[in-house]
């Protein structure tokens, strides 16, 4: 799978010939549901902090990778479940990665602003709020941030929200990004 992933992250970058989700039949479907494998393993390990949605801001995120900067990191053993764990996040982040160069291609852009993966982010940010460290380092959650805002922003005149609890997912994530005081 991290191959595959690493392949189509690799195909997807822009300056390449560009990969055109109408001959890729399910590909945006196959992503989505490998995501969301990786996000229930991932939710189901993470203590719950809160029902209310609470997305660390922007400048949170950014003080937490400073100080990761300067802190040994533990690497756990193969096998384990914090290697697996590890792991999903590894690949949540390199689907969101692809998911964000494809973006950049507008004809890409309705396969993209499908409703299931904005149901599929809105669901990712709502276990950003709710967890602690569900992406388990600050610096995932912050590359995991940059190319959803980033996706975002390439298809905002496409998107049309499934419903409220989508529109508050987003509207949480974008307020995230505001300055704090």
């Amino acid at each position: 799978v991290r191959m595959a992933l690493d392949t189509l992250v690799s195909l997807s970058v822009e300056g390449r010939p560009q990969l055109d989700l109408r001959a890729c039949e399910d590909l945006v479907e196959t992503l989505v549901d490998c995501a969301e494998i990786q996000v229930v393993l991932l939710a189901e390990n993470a203590a719950e902090v809160s029902d209310v949605m609470l997305v660390n801001s922007y400048e949170d995120v950014i003080r937490g990778c400073r100080l990761e900067e300067y802190t040994l990191q533990d690497v756990p053993a193969f096998g384990t479940l914090e290697y697996d764990l590890d792991r999903a996040v590894d690949r949540l982040i390199c689907i969101s990665t692809i998911m964000r160069n494809l973006s950049f291609y507008e004809s890409n852009h309705q396969y993209l602003a499908d409703e299931l993966v904005i149901k599929f982010f809105c669901v990712v940010i709502r276990y950003l709020g709710t967890r602690n460290m569900l992406l388990r380092t600050h610096q995932n959650t912050l590359d995991f941030m940059k190319d959803v805002i980033i996706f975002l922003s390439n298809l905002a005149q496409q998107i049309e929200l499934p419903g409220r609890e989508q529109a508050l997912c987003l509207l949480h994530f974008l307020l995230a990004f505001a300055p704090c005081p």
